[in-house]
């Protein structure tokens, strides 16, 4: 049986592609209330030079680039980082289009 995230569940990746100092430490997710919301965590030092923490923000609900009846995003293969495409979400009206060649002509003209 696979995992299913409950309400309140998260999960937070190193953040692989932080350019600069601004940028999350940490980013994933977050299910509140039945929708999945980003989630970012930098990693903090208190201002008396005592312990490091971890500070955060939840962002907007995730939905997928474009419009709303794009197919939903998902984790690929566990790798932080990386997306892909939800294949059973996708309908025959957004596949791509599949290109053909036409069929040979086997006839040597000689």
């Amino acid at each position: 049986m696979a995992y299913e995230p409950k309400d309140g569940d998260f999960v937070l990746y190193v953040n692989d592609r932080k350019v600069k100092d601004t940028h999350p430490d940490y980013s994933g997710n977050i299910i509140k209330n039945g929708k999945k919301h980003f989630l970012n965590a930098w990693i903090k030092s208190s201002k008396n030079g005592g312990d490091d923490f971890l500070s955060g923000t939840i962002g907007e609900e995730m939905k997928p680039k474009g419009s709303d009846t794009a197919p939903p995003l998902s984790r690929g293969g566990g790798f932080p980082g990386v997306r892909t495409i939800n294949a059973q979400a996708m309908s025959a009206a957004s596949a791509p289009a599949v290109h053909t060649q036409p069929a040979l002509d086997d006839e040597i003209p000689f």
